[in-house]
């Protein structure tokens, strides 16, 4: 079974990698977070950030090494006319996200791939939200499977 601290985990990992590619996409870092780990809005970061929230997981047996799961991508940026900072992240992690795409499951521990994470049913991106201090702040909900394929 795809254990809920491996899903948690890979999904900060994506939001890391993606971080990483950001920066050559818009031009600025990107911080990553665990946006659960956070009470208030003051914890936040000053820059632009990547972050998960509201995991879910959901398993029907434990004879079957798949879990569903939900989750929101929010990314935020600071400062960014127009939003085209914003807008050109959102775009890209919403293509990433699409229902079909996958990425890895890793293990929380090693690093090593255990399985794959498979978006399914439907991608949503929700509406611009203001926060402080000329914040901006959209996420983008989405639903995956994830099979891990070492415990066949």
């Amino acid at each position: 079974m795809a254990q809920y601290i491996n899903i948690q985990a890979s999904l900060l990992r994506f939001c890391s990698d993606n971080a990483k590619l950001l920066r050559a996409l818009v031009g600025t870092e990107f911080k990553s977070l665990n946006l659960d780990a956070l009470s208030n809005e003051d914890e936040l970061p000053e820059g632009d950030f990547i972050g998960i929230e509201d995991l879910a997981v959901q398993s029907a047996t434990d004879d079957i090494p798949l879990d569903t799961l939900s989750a929101a991508v929010t990314i935020s940026t600071v400062s960014d006319t127009n939003n085209m900072r914003l807008t050109k992240v959102v775009d890209h992690i919403f293509e990433c996200l699409r229902p079909t795409k996958a990425f890895t499951l890793f293990d929380e521990t090693t690093g090593n791939r255990r399985g794959n994470i498979t978006c399914m049913n439907m991608t949503q991106i929700l509406p611009v939200q203001d926060g402080k201090n000329s914040r901006v702040i959209q996420s983008i909900i989405f639903q995956a499977s994830a099979l891990d394929e070492s415990t066949k």
